[in-house]
């Protein structure tokens, strides 16, 4: 798991594998996470990152994962957005408006087209025969611990939110608040390490 390998990084990492596979590869998305710092410190002759949600959300995820498994390819993060990130986003907004076309979000593309397999649900003959996907919604009540971690975390952080911050502080201060209340779901160990 990545907290296992959080905790063993140095260990792991005094070693030279032939072959590393990150599975579930989006929670290296953030270059300065702790868990992609540990992931680097782990040497390989070959990498593999396997990830079921999309790298849609922003250029930046393409280029983490990327530099994970293919170091160097697109540069720097700095240069990779000046190269790439800039110019895609201001042809988005232009062929938006229908002022051009996209023509560096191609020419990326294609520049990693040879490092990815990409499957879609609707490629043919990607399991037709699976069913759609169900999902059912089973309430599971909060224990008298939860309940308690939870209604100190609304506390706390609304205290702070209240107190003034704004802009990408607030942000933060919600994101917080989003993050510790999952974990307290999940498990009170988790939010409380």
């Amino acid at each position: 798991t990545y907290g296992t390998m959080r905790l063993d990084a140095a260990r792991l990492g005094a070693h030279t594998w032939g072959l590393v596979v990150a599975d579930e590869a989006q929670h290296v998305k953030n270059p300065h996470s702790s868990t992609a710092k540990a992931l680097r410190q782990i040497g390989a002759r070959a990498r593999i990152a396997l990830t079921g949600t999309p790298v849609e959300n922003n250029l930046s995820e393409l280029w983490a994962v990327l530099d994970w498994t293919t170091p160097g390819l697109l540069g720097t993060h700095g240069a990779f957005r000046k190269r790439w990130i800039a110019p895609i986003e201001t042809e988005r907004v232009l062929a938006a408006e229908g002022e051009g076309e996209q023509h560096t979000a191609r020419l990326l593309a294609e520049l990693v087209r040879p490092f990815l397999l990409r499957r879609r649900k609707t490629d043919p003959g990607i399991a037709p025969e699976l069913p759609p996907k169900t999902e059912t919604d089973r309430p599971v009540g909060l224990t008298a611990e939860q309940e308690t971690l939870y209604r100190k975390q609304v506390e706390a952080v609304m205290g702070e939110i209240r107190a003034g911050a704004g802009g990408i502080a607030r942000s933060g201060l919600v994101l917080k608040l989003l993050t510790g209340l999952k974990q307290i779901c999940n498990h009170p160990a988790q939010f409380l390490k």
